[in-house]
């Protein structure tokens, strides 16, 4: 069940505030004279003095809408505020001090957090978020700016506008956007957030998750979709983008090798099978989204996103499962799978970070089960390298024997597969109505990412 947050006072602090206090601590504290730790100088061996170091100065910017969020489990707390530039230069390496005080202003907990995105561009806003379990004797917040460093990165023209909300299957709010860029250059989107807020316009929640393209072509438009998991459907819903520009010609080394499929079940439970291939000679990270629209309006989106680079020339068979609202849609609807576009997008920019080439790990199945329309995969993978491997990998693609894709999947085993270690996985496939077993192939690998 999702929690339903209670409200407590905030207050504020600038870093401006914050800054004049320290100095004032530093004017109240001891000072030890080194000069008189050694013997007097001569005049004639007397040195110039040493230059002072000037102090840095305060970031500008202001915290704002800061707010102190009861959850529902007793001493845990989020806190929610935004970090808004008062200045045209852009900033970034910044971090957040954000701590807990009890009635007497003593204070309860504390920690150091950076904001969502990676850069404050100039003039602009930017979320950020603090999770705390700190007893049940917090009264309020207070929050202040503190290191930072000059950015040199350009603003893109990228503007986040919110569609619409809906509620998923699992009762949690899903919120539909899209991205507008009227730049003339290409940009790469390298933050995306969406604030809840009540109807007294104060922030209740944050977004843990968004699904969205990273690269936009110029004057490109992309949909995304946030998880919004406190607020209810009737709050405002505000999205905040960040955007710069790039250099980088769009790489169209990834691609679909066939349009998606959209599968139903006897259960009526959606899904879609695919597969894309790196036509290009280097590994590039799998990044894409597909949008499923129906009667003109986008109705939900899915994520591609492989924990593994696919090497050169090598395919990649995929199975979107997470896939909200589109179950509602389909049952409450007979005809309606039949009339759903599938608008599959590669994402551009994953080619923009390097990509090690995977590590192919030996992996051996020891059993296969088909328990009605899924099927369950059990086996081992190991790491006979010298050296470990990170995201370890299975991967899973099940065809007919004339060829047909009817199950795909992967699963990061372990995070962390050390040399000569061993480890059991269980791989879960949703397979397509009425495939029989007796009529399948499987191509199953694993792989893992070097240090």
């Amino acid at each position: 069940m999702p929690c339903r947050p209670r409200r407590l006072s905030c207050m504020t602090i600038g870093f401006l505030g914050s800054f004049a206090l320290a100095l004032m601590a530093g004017a109240c504290s001891p000072v030890t004279d080194t000069s008189q730790l050694t013997s007097p100088a001569s005049p004639e061996t007397q040195t110039a003095p040493r230059p002072t170091a000037s102090p840095t100065p305060p970031l500008p910017a202001h915290i704002q809408d800061l707010e102190l969020i009861a959850l529902d489990q007793p001493g845990s707390w989020r806190v929610i505020g935004l970090l808004a530039s008062d200045s045209s230069v852009s900033h970034s390496g910044i971090s957040i001090e954000v701590s807990l005080l009890d009635g007497e202003g003593e204070v309860v907990s504390g920690q150091v957090v950076s904001p969502l995105f990676p850069d404050l561009l100039g003039q602009d806003t930017v979320p950020f978020k603090a999770d705390f379990q700190a007893g049940t004797k917090v009264e309020r917040v207070v929050a202040a700016p503190l290191g930072y460093r000059l950015a040199t990165v350009e603003r893109a023209q990228v503007e986040a506008k919110v569609t619409r909300a809906f509620s998923g299957e699992d009762g949690q709010t899903r919120v539909l956007g899209e991205l507008v860029s009227s730049g003339s250059t290409a940009a790469v989107v390298s933050g995306l957030a969406v604030v809840a807020r009540n109807p007294e316009g104060r922030i209740v929640d944050l977004s843990s998750r968004v699904i969205s393209l990273a690269g936009m072509s110029p004057s490109g438009r992309a949909p995304f979709l946030a998880l919004v998991e406190l607020a209810p459907l009737g709050f405002d819903f505000q999205a905040f983008v960040e955007a710069i520009h790039t250099a980088e010609a769009e790489s169209g080394r990834l691609a679909f090798e066939q349009a998606p499929s959209l599968v139903i079940n006897a259960r009526r439970a959606p899904f879609l099978l695919g597969s894309l291939r790196n036509h290009g000679a280097k590994a590039q990270w799998v990044r894409g989204i597909v949008s499923f629209k129906y009667r003109g309006e986008i109705v939900t989106l899915g994520e591609i996103r492989s924990p593994v680079p696919l090497a050169g020339g090598e395919a990649l068979a995929f199975s979107l499962e997470d896939l909200p609202g589109l179950l509602t849609l389909v049952r409450g609807d007979p005809q309606a799978a039949a009339q759903i576009e599938i608008l599959p997008e590669v994402d551009w920019a994953g080619s923009l970070d390097p990509a090690p080439p995977p590590i192919p790990l030996p992996i051996t199945i020891d059993a296969y089960e088909a328990v009605g329309e899924t099927l369950i995969l059990r086996g081992v993978v190991a790491n006979p390298t010298p050296d470990p491997v990170s995201s370890a990998t299975v991967f899973a693609a099940v065809r007919t024997l004339k060829g047909g894709l009817v199950a795909a999947g992967w699963l990061k085993a372990v995070e962390v597969l050390n040399s000569g270690a061993r480890t059991d996985v269980v791989l879960t496939l949703r397979l397509a109505e009425d495939v029989d077993p007796t009529d399948m192939e499987f191509d199953i690998r694993a792989f893992g990412v070097g240090p």
